[in-house]
């Protein structure tokens, strides 16, 4: 499938966005990402960036430019929602590396903290408007109706076994992420031939 638009992401390795951006490849968008790094995480940074780095090569039989590091900064988790916290450090570096991409996407999904707060996300998202220098893209979110088990169902199994789950980066097996995946195993919703380690 072709398809004339071009889209402007953001990639952390895990499965969201890394789902993210096959959808859109398969779909036949013409992708840029980049990787923000949240500095307060180092052992994160590593973990994501090894998954990126590993996973990169199989995006680049498709219309695929990955950037790199785009942004740093440190972001503290001093009060809930922390999805907002991350969310304006976000679309603010996704606007200022955004070329003549038709959209920014992002990979919010079904049942993410960050779902109900949407409609404060594309205000975040206007209110940016104003400091640039040529009319926003267009912001999408186009896996709000997708579940992580049909994600984990569609995703091809080489991304799945190297996409980075931990929030810590060190496959703690107590952040939510990792409970995630010990709960997907758990009810055999987490493919039997692809093992993880969720302990150190």
């Amino acid at each position: 499938m072709k398809n004339d638009k071009t889209v402007f992401t953001l990639w952390s390795g895990g499965l969201d966005s890394t789902y993210l951006i096959h959808k859109l490849l398969c779909d036949g968008y013409k992708v840029r990402a980049g990787y923000c790094e949240i500095m307060n995480n180092q052992d994160q940074i590593r973990a994501e960036k090894k998954a990126i780095s590993i996973m990169k090569p199989f995006f680049e039989k498709y219309d695929f430019n990955y950037l790199g590091v785009i942004a740093r900064a440190e972001i503290l988790r001093v009060s809930e929602p922390v999805c907002l916290k991350q969310v304006p450090f976000f679309l603010f570096t996704a606007v200022q590396c955004c070329g003549d991409e038709d959209e920014i996407a992002m990979g919010y999904v079904m049942n993410d903290d960050a779902i109900s707060y949407l409609p404060d996300i594309e205000a975040i998202y206007k209110s940016y408007a104003g400091i640039c220098d040529r009319p926003l893209p267009k912001l999408t979110f186009p896996l709000v109706k997708i579940s992580k088990q049909r994600i984990i169902r569609e995703i091809p199994k080489h991304l799945l076994r190297n996409i980075s789950f931990c929030e810590f980066g060190t496959n703690c097996g107590t952040c939510v992420s990792c409970e995630r995946w010990k709960q997907l195993q758990e009810y055999g919703k987490y493919p039997k031939n692809l093992k993880r380690e969720f302990l150190k």
